[in-house]
C-alpha cells in the first residue's frame, strides 16, 4: 500500500506542479517573442523542469524497485547544483521506504472484485453488463485528458480482471490503457459484453474505424444469436437491451462520421429494443431536429417525458422546438417546467423568455432571460436576449450599458465557432456541439442594435456555417447531379433549355394577410406566366382568405413545407424542377435556413423581406437597388452578389380599388377625433411602427424635433404596452409630453386607408428602417423622412424614397435629419416641399390603380412617365424578370455568379417578350372562343 500511496501522491504533485509551471511560463512569456524565452530564463527552465517530472513519474513507474534506488544515489552524487542532490535524496528515502513493503510492482489500488471465470453467461450475467453497457454508452463521445503509454499487454493486478482493469484505467483517463485491457479481455471472454466495451473504448479513443468494426461484430454476432433463439433479443428483454445499446453506439459512429441516415436507423433501432431507456430517445430525437425533423423530433421527445417527467434536457429541448414551430403556449409550459427542476438551468430560462416574448408577455420576458443570465453570466445567447427583451420594454439604458459586451462577446464567438466547427471536422467532437449551442441569438434580432456591420456580417457567416454542416450531405449530393448534367448538355442543348419556361420558387413564412404579402401581390401579378412558372413554398402554418389570393397570382400556387424536414422539402422543390429560388425569410421569424443550406435550386437568392445577409455560401445572389446597396457599403455587410434593380428594391403595397383616392375630409375628421388626434390644424409627425424600434438616439432626437417646433404633434402607436410606458417616461422627463399622443394599434383596414391622410410626414427610425411601413406610408401618399444607415437594414427607407423621386427626404446625419424635421413643420417653404410630395405620391398611386383594373392595350405608352418610378409595378415586374434571365443564363454557360446590374436594355427586352406573351395569350383565347361556337 506504500506504494499506492507514494504513486497516487507522486501524480498528484506532478499534476499541480505542471499546472503551475505552464500558467507561470504563459504569464512570463505572453508579451515576449520565443526568442526571449530561450535557456536559462525562467520560461525555458519550467518547460525543462516539466519533463524532468514527466520523466521521473514514467521511469519510477516501469522500473525495478532496486533499479531506480541505485539510479537516485548515483545521481544524489553526481548532480549539480546542490538544489538537485537534494531532491534525488528526498526521492531516494521515499523509494527505500516503498521497496521494504511486500508488494511486487508499483499498482493502482486494486478493485475489491477478482477476475471473473471465462464461462458462459447467465441470464443475471447478461443483466448485469446490460447494466454496465447502458452506463457506458452515456460517456459522453469526448475523449478525457490522458496520460498515453505505449503498452502491448494490459497493466492490470493479478487479481484484477482485463475488464475491470479496463473499467479503473478508463475513469483515470488512460483510453490507451484501457483499450488494451479490454481488447484482452475480448479475446480471453468474447463476449457481447466485452466487444461492447472495447468498442465504446475505441470510439472515446477516437478510433471511429476501429469502434465501428468491433460493434458491427458484435450486432452480427446478436444478429446470429437471435436467430437460433429470437425471444432472447426481443424488445426490453436483457438481450434485446443489450442489442440497443451496439445501435446506440453504432449510431454515434454514424453521426460522427456524417451518416445521416444511418444514424437515425440505428437509434431508431435502439429505441424500439429499449423503449424505457429515454437516453435513447432523447439521441434520437436531436439527431432528427438537427437534419431537421422538428415535427417528428417533438413527439419523441413527448414520449422521453413521459417516461421521465422529469428529465431537464427532454423538457428543454421540447420547449426549443415547440418555439420553431410556432407552439409558444407549448413551449411555455415545457419551459416553465425545466426551470422548476432545475433553477440554474440556462436555456430553460432562455427557452422561456422567448415563449412569454411570443405571447406579448415583454415583462415577464425580460425577468426570464435576466434569470438565464444568473445562471450562466457570460451566454452569449442570454446577453443577446436580455438586452433585446430590454428593447422591447424600450429600457434604453439598460440596452446601451449592456450593449458593449455584446459587441465583444459577439466577435469572441464568431472566432470560437469557426474554431469549434474546424475541430468537428477533424474529430467529430462532442463537446463542440455545446460550444455552438451558444450561437443561437438570430442574426435578425441583432440588426436593431448599433452594431459595426462586419460584426454583423460575420456572426451571420457563422451562424449559416452551423446549418451547412448539418445538411453537407444533401448539398453535395444535388450539387454533384446538377453538374453532370451540365457537363452532359451540349451547346445547341443549353440554348435550348434557355429558352424553356423558367421555373422561380419563393420560400415565405408570410402568404397569409400579412404586410409582406401585400407588398408581393402587385408584382407577381404582373409577371409573364407564359415565360416565368412561379411556386410559393410556405413555412408557415398559418392559412386564409389572402392564401388564396396568393395562390391566385402565382401559376404554381402555394405549397406548404412547414412541417417538412430539410430533406423533405428540398426534394419538393427539386421535383418542382426549380431553377431559381427566392428567399425572403433569412434569419427572421418563420425561416428555414436548413432548407436554404441543402441548395434545393441551381440558383438561390435572397428577395425584399430580409435585409441582411444570409451569410451562406449557398446564396448566390442578393436583389438590392443602388440607394440601398451602394458598391462602397457593399462588402461591409454583405457576402452575396448584388443584382441591382433599377426600379428599386420595394414596390408599392397592396391597396383596395376603393382606397385608390384619399378618404374624404370628414371621414378623416371623425376617425382623428375616436384615436384623440387634434384637429386644430397643427403639423402632425407620426411613427407607426412598434414603438421598439426607436432606440434611445432616435427618441432624443424626435425630443429635439419637438422642442423646436413647439406647435407640432407626434403621434406614436402604444406597441407593445410594456414599453409605452418607458416611452412616456422619456417625454415627460424630457416635458414635451403634451406634444406626444399614443394611441393603440389600428386595424389593418384602417391603418392603410386612413394613417396615410392624418399626419403629414412619417418619421423613419434608424439602425432598423421602417421597410413595409413605409412602403405602404408612400403608396398612401404620406412621405417619409429617413436618415440613411450604414447597413442594409438602415438604408432601406431611403431606397424607397429614391425610387419616388424624394431624395430631398433622406437625411446622411442626425443633426440634418432633425433639422430637415424642424423646417418641414415650422416654415413655409419646409411645409410646400411636404406638399408637393403627397401630391407627387397621389399621382403615382391613381396611375398605378389604372394600369391594374385596365387592359394592357387601352393603358396608355406614358401612364408612368410623370409620377414616381416606384409606383410603376409592371416595370418592378420586368426587373425581376430581367434579373432571373441573366442568372439562368449564367449558369447554363457554367459561369459563376457575379454583381450585375439590370439595364433599361435589359427592361425593354423584357417588356417586349411579356408583350409577345400577352398577345400570344389573347391570341389563343379568341381561337379557342371561336372553336366553341362552332
Amino acid at each position: 500500500m506504500l506504494q499506492y500511496v507514494f504513486f497516487e501522491t507522486l501524480d498528484m504533485v506532478v499534476d499541480r506542479v505542471l499546472q503551475w509551471m505552464r500558467l507561470f511560463n504563459r504569464i512570463q512569456c505572453k508579451s515576449q517573442s520565443l526568442s526571449h524565452c530561450s535557456l536559462p530564463s525562467k520560461c525555458a527552465l519550467f518547460v525543462y523542469l516539466q519533463y524532468l517530472f514527466s520523466f521521473f513519474c514514467s521511469f519510477l513507474r516501469t522500473s525495478q524497485k532496486f533499479i531506480t534506488p541505485c539510479f537516485l544515489l548515483f545521481l544524489s552524487f553526481v548532480a549539480s547544483p546542490m538544489r538537485f542532490q537534494l531532491i534525488a535524496g528526498l526521492a531516494l528515502i521515499l523509494l527505500l521506504l516503498v521497496a521494504v513493503s511486500d508488494c511486487d510492482a508499483v499498482r493502482l489500488k486494486p478493485p475489491a472484485r477478482g477476475k471473473a471465470a471465462s464461462k458462459p453467461q447467465t441470464q443475471t450475467q447478461t443483466q448485469t453488463q446490460t447494466q454496465t453497457q447502458t452506463r457506458a454508452q452515456d460517456q459522453p463521445l469526448e475523449q478525457p485528458p490522458q496520460q498515453r503509454h505505449a503498452l502491448t499487454e494490459c497493466d492490470r493486478s493479478p487479481d484484477e480482471s482485463f475488464s475491470a482493469a479496463g473499467a479503473r484505467w478508463y475513469k483515470a483517463g488512460n483510453i490507451d490503457a484501457a483499450i488494451q485491457c479490454y481488447g484482452d479481455e475480448a479475446k480471453e471472454n468474447p463476449t457481447l459484453g466485452s466487444m461492447i466495451q472495447l468498442g465504446q473504448a475505441l470510439l472515446v479513443g477516437q478510433r471511429l474505424n476501429d469502434g465501428e468494426a468491433i460493434l458491427t461484430q458484435a450486432l452480427d454476432e446478436a444478429r446470429k444469436a437471435a436467430e437460433s433463439e429470437p425471444d432472447a433479443l426481443r424488445p426490453a428483454s436483457a438481450g434485446g437491451k443489450l442489442m440497443a445499446t451496439i445501435h446506440h453506439s453504432l449510431g454515434k459512429v454514424s453521426y460522427l462520421k456524417g451518416q445521416h441516415q444511418e444514424a437515425l436507423g440505428h437509434f431508431r433501432n435502439a429505441t424500439l429494443l429499449d423503449p424505457a431507456n429515454a437516453e435513447h430517445s432523447l439521441l434520437l430525437a436531436s439527431i432528427q431536429a438537427s437534419y431537421g425533423d422538428k415535427k417528428s423530433a417533438l413527439e419523441i421527445y413527448k414520449r422521453a417525458i413521459l417516461l421521465n417527467p422529469k428529465s431537464v434536457l427532454a423538457l428543454t429541448n421540447a420547449a426549443q422546438l415547440a418555439l420553431e414551430l410556432g407552439d409558444a403556449k407549448s413551449a411555455y409550459d415545457y419551459a416553465l417546467r425545466s426551470v422548476k427542476i432545475d433553477r440554474t438551468n440556462t436555456l430553460g430560462f432562455i427557452n422561456l423568455g422567448a415563449a412569454l416574448r411570443r405571447l406579448q408577455k415583454h415583462k415577464a420576458s425580460s425577468e426570464a432571460f435576466d434569470k438565464a443570465l444568473l445562471s450562466n453570466s457570460t451566454n452569449v445567447h442570454a446577453i443577446g436576449e436580455s438586452i433585446i427583451a430590454k428593447m422591447f420594454l424600450a429600457d434604453h439604458d439598460a440596452v446601451e450599458q449592456r450593449l458593449p459586451e455584446l459587441r465583444t462577446l459577439l466577435l469572441q464567438q464568431i472566432r470560437h465557432t469557426l474554431d469549434a466547427l474546424e475541430n468537428r471536422a477533424i474529430t467529430g467532437s462532442d463537446q463542440t456541439q455545446k460550444a455552438l449551442q451558444q450561437l443561437a441569438v438570430p442574426p435578425f434580432n441583432l440588426m436593431y442594435f448599433d452594431i459595426v456591420p462586419e460584426i454583423l456580417r460575420d456572426y451571420s457567416a457563422a451562424f449559416a456555417a452551423i446549418e451547412s454542416r448539418n445538411t453537407q450531405a444533401i448539398r453535395y449530393k444535388l450539387a454533384a447531379a446538377r453538374i453532370d448534367d451540365l457537363h452532359s448538355l451540349s451547346p445547341s442543348a443549353r440554348s435550348a433549355l434557355s429558352q424553356q419556361r423558367i421555373h422561380v420558387g419563393i420560400i415565405s413564412a408570410d402568404f397569409y394577410n400579412h404586410p409582406t404579402s401585400h407588398l408581393l401581390y402587385f408584382v407577381l401579378s404582373q409577371l409573364n406566366k407564359d415565360r416565368f412558372h412561379v411556386t410559393g413554398y410556405s413555412t408557415s402554418p398559418y392559412e386564409d382568405a389572402w392564401t388564396e389570393k396568393m395562390r391566385s397570382v402565382l401559376n404554381g400556387g402555394v405549397v406548404s413545407v412547414h412541417a417538412m424536414s430539410p430533406a423533405e422539402a428540398t426534394a419538393r422543390i427539386v421535383a418542382d424542377k426549380t431553377d431559381i429560388l427566392l428567399d425572403m425569410m433569412g434569419y427572421s421569424s418563420g425561416a428555414r435556413p436548413d432548407i436554404i443550406a441543402c441548395k434545393p435550386a441551381p440558383i438561390v437568392a435572397s428577395y425584399l423581406t430580409y435585409c441582411g445577409t444570409s451569410g451562406s455560401t449557398e446564396v448566390d445572389y442578393t436583389l438590392c437597388d443602388r440607394t440601398t446597396c451602394p458598391s462602397k457599403l457593399v462588402p461591409s455587410f454583405l457576402i452575396e452578389r448584388v443584382v441591382t434593380l433599377p426600379t428599386g428594391l420595394y414596390p408599392p403595397a397592396w391597396f383596395r380599388a376603393s382606397e385608390v383616392y384619399p378618404p374624404a375630409p370628414e371621414d378623416v375628421v371623425a376617425k382623428k377625433t375616436e384615436l384623440g388626434l387634434p384637429n386644430d390644424g397643427a403639423f402632425t409627425f407620426c411613427s407607426l411602427g412598434p414603438i421598439f424600434k426607436a432606440n434611445k438616439s432616435t427618441v432624443h432626437s424626435w425630443i429635439r424635433i419637438l422642442k423646436q417646433a413647439p406647435e407640432a404633434r407626434l403621434w406614436v402607436i402604444a406597441h407593445p404596452n410594456d414599453a409605452a410606458a418607458n416611452f412616456r417616461r422619456l417625454v415627460a422627463e424630457a416635458q414635451v409630453e403634451a406634444q406626444v399622443i399614443l394611441t393603440p394599434r389600428l386595424e389593418r383596414e384602417d391603418f392603410l386607408e386612413y394613417a396615410p391622410s392624418m399626419c403629414d410626414l412619417f418619421l423613419d427610425t434608424l439602425p432598423y428602417n421602417a421597410h413595409t411601413t413605409a412602403s405602404e406610408m408612400l403608396t398612401g401618399g404620406l412621405p417619409v423622412l429617413t436618415q440613411a444607415g450604414q447597413t442594409r437594414c438602415g438604408r432601406s427607407a431611403a431606397g424607397m424614397l429614391s425610387s419616388a423621386s424624394l431624395d430631398q427626404f433622406i437625411a446622411t446625419s442626425a443633426g440634418l435629419y432633425e433639422a430637415m424635421a424642424v423646417e418641414f413643420a415650422t416654415t413655409d417653404a419646409g411645409r410646400a416641399k411636404v406638399l408637393a410630395a403627397r401630391r407627387s405620391l397621389l399621382a403615382g398611386r391613381t396611375a398605378l390603380a389604372q394600369s391594374l383594373t385596365r387592359d394592357a392595350d387601352e393603358l396608355s405608352p406614358d401612364a408612368f412617365d410623370d409620377v414616381p418610378r416606384f409606383f410603376n409595378v409592371p416595370q418592378h415586374a420586368r426587373g425581376l424578370e430581367a434579373a432571373f434571365e441573366t442568372m439562368q443564363s449564367r449558369y447554363l454557360r457554367g459561369l459563376k455568379p457575379i454583381d450585375f446590374e439590370v439595364t433599361e436594355s435589359d427592361l425593354q427586352d423584357a417588356e417586349e417578350k411579356a408583350h409577345q406573351a400577352k398577345h400570344a395569350s389573347t391570341s389563343d383565347d379568341r381561337t379557342a372562343t371561336a372553336r366553341s361556337e362552332l
